[in-house]
């Protein structure tokens, strides 16, 4: 896939997950997080594309550490889950239109 493709519907998916979840952010701070999210997975372009990142594992795991973050700079609980949330639905969406092409994921 296209990363337009990748960021377009990471953008479009973290904007619905935080429309059901209701977060408090800017309306603009929780698609943007999905839009990273959809885009994240192909940061291992340079060395082992589809194995490092394109699995649940790795994006369970950065997920957590953006949970973290998000947590430690002060925010409410509720919006760092919803943003973890749409980082990690972008995410699994990246690994869901990657799994509909030729090559797969690993």
């Amino acid at each position: 896939m296209r990363r337009f493709t990748h960021a377009f519907t990471g953008f479009s998916i973290g904007f619905l997950v935080a429309r059901l979840w209701g977060g408090n952010l800017s309306f603009i701070a929780y698609p943007t997080l999905g839009l990273l999210g959809g885009v994240f997975p192909d940061f291992d372009l340079k060395s082992g594309h589809r194995v490092y990142l394109h699995n649940l594992l790795s994006s369970i795991v950065v997920t957590m550490g953006l949970y973290t973050v998000l947590a430690w700079s002060g925010l409410a609980t509720l919006e760092s889950v919803v943003g973890s949330a749409c980082f990690l639905a972008g995410w699994l969406s990246h690994l869901l239109l990657d799994s509909l092409t030729v090559r797969g994921v690993a």
